[in-house]
């Protein structure tokens, strides 16, 4: 599962046709503070949530399979109420790449 949309890389300033886009990550983060023993402060402390895509860019398909040099890699925001219908590994990845190709990577693929 991947993405292929053309690509502006900036290095070498110019347009890759085509390009790869394959997710290498997706990290969610939360984080809960602990109360002190005896804290009376009237509930939990507010939690924090944050996830995030990391995604790489090859130049095609043929490249990502042959030699694993990256053109580009970016990471991008993702919130949470847009983890829509996720409840395993699969329907995780469908939910990020439906998100990249709404925003992020839109007018893309799927290859």
């Amino acid at each position: 599962m991947a993405i292929q949309r053309d690509h502006f890389y900036e290095a070498g300033d110019m347009t890759i046709t085509g390009a790869y886009h394959k997710i290498s990550q997706i990290e969610f983060h939360y984080e809960c503070g602990a109360r002190p023993s005896g804290d009376q402060g009237g509930g939990p402390d507010p939690a924090e949530a944050d996830s995030r895509i990391q995604y790489d860019v090859f130049a095609n398909s043929g490249v990502r399979f042959a030699i694993a040099t990256t053109l580009d890699g970016k990471n991008v925001k993702w919130p949470l109420e847009n983890w829509t219908g996720v409840v395993d590994k699969d329907t995780l990845l469908q939910s990020a790449y439906g998100f990249l190709k709404t925003g992020e990577l839109s007018g893309g693929a799927d290859v």
